[in-house]
């Protein structure tokens, strides 16, 4: 698998597969939400699909420059299948997407890497820590990454490469696995923050106040 790809050298070269602006407004599709999104790019410019197609997919799966696909909902059952089958995944990967239980875990396959992982984070209405997993193939060019449900702490990426700023939209599809896993990482810190200040905040409360309510969140 090849590493990282060679920085631009400031000369525009035109891609096949993608467009030649340096930055590109985000394709709407009209069509019902299909829950895959991809950020196709290069150091000259970025392709993004939202509600994209299994067509989409397997056009650009092959084109040069970089592919990151990423599914938001494992529970489509059908779209996982399709995708694994375009990417030529082993069954045994296929069943640990689908596998909300999966535990943390990396696997080294002759065409790809798979990653498992939890992504966390913390939700301030109820104080509470939300997790689910996610699933992260390595390809030569490209990325797949699989959720269980819409929403995530992946947003940071996305703006590294719509804007071009950073070694991402340099570098090869190894540094964007990276990136992601990294920005995962990172939301663990922040979940730590938060439930370090909210247990604070419930012990200044236990000192000014004493309640069996206030003991019984501490605890929780």
């Amino acid at each position: 698998m090849s590493g990282g790809g060679k920085r631009g050298t400031g000369r525009r070269a035109k891609l096949p597969g993608l467009p030649t602006e340096k930055q590109l407004v985000a394709e709407e599709r009209k069509q019902t939400t299909s829950g895959i999104e991809i950020m196709h790019y290069a150091p000259d410019g970025f392709e993004e699909i939202r509600n994209a197609t299994l067509e989409d997919c397997a056009r650009l799966k092959d084109c040069p420059g970089i592919t990151w696909i990423n599914v938001d909902d494992i529970r489509d059952t059908s779209t996982v299948r399709s995708l694994a089958a375009l990417f030529g995944l082993h069954p045994l990967t296929t069943e640990d997407i689908g596998n909300p239980a999966q535990r943390p875990k990396a696997e080294n396959f002759e065409q790809y890497l798979f990653f498992a992982l939890k992504m966390l984070t913390y939700d301030d209405a109820t104080h509470s820590i939300l997790n689910e997993n996610v699933s992260v193939v390595l390809g030569d060019r490209w990325v797949v990454s699989f959720q269980e449900r819409e929403g995530d702490v992946l947003d940071p990426v996305r703006d590294r490469i719509r804007s071009g700023k950073g070694r991402l939209r340099s570098e090869g599809a190894d540094y964007l696995a990276y990136a992601i896993m990294d920005s995962v990482v990172d939301e663990y810190f922040v979940v730590l923050e938060k439930l370090g200040d909210h247990i604070e905040e419930i012990d200044e409360q236990i000192l000014a106040v004493p309640d069996r309510t206030h003991m019984k969140e501490l605890h929780r």
